[in-house]
């Protein structure tokens, strides 16, 4: 302790300083903004974490539909660019009609949305070249 305090004296730039006194009002300063600190982190780590979840799905769904989304491709369908979303989209024009085709993932599973014009199809995942010629036939309009 002896040691300490000559220690201090030799450091002169530390008597302008107040010594920190625990007191209530300190105690609920640095409680509350050390809450809102931790929370902020979390809040960006769950934002990275869903991020890593989304992209993740986006890669699994590419490779399971890879033929799937080859044959949209080759159709004139156009390959969307990946958003935040877990899901591969491919949309456009066949004849007169609207088509978007969605391929999705998530916590329940993968699936396809279809909108054909002005129809919306829920489907099991597309994942074969025959099922989305299938399903661009004419007569499916």
């Amino acid at each position: 302790m002896r040691a300490l305090t000559e220690a201090t004296k030799q450091l002169p730039y530390l008597d302008a300083f107040e010594p920190i006194t625990i007191n209530p009002s300190t105690y609920i300063e640095l409680s509350v903004s050390a809450s809102v600190i931790s929370g902020l982190v979390i809040l960006i780590l769950m934002f990275w974490a869903f991020v890593a979840f989304n992209r993740l799905w986006q890669r699994s769904l590419s490779v399971d539909a890879a033929p799937a989304i080859a044959q949209a491709e080759a159709r004139g369908l156009r390959l969307l660019p990946p958003g935040i979303a877990p899901r591969r989209a491919a949309e456009g024009h066949i004849g007169s009609m609207f088509v978007r085709i969605e391929w999705r993932g998530g916590a329940f599973g993968t699936w396809s949305r279809v909108y054909l014009g002005d129809r919306i199809k829920d489907l099991p995942l597309l994942a074969e070249a025959a099922d989305v010629e299938r399903l661009l036939q004419p007569e499916a309009a």
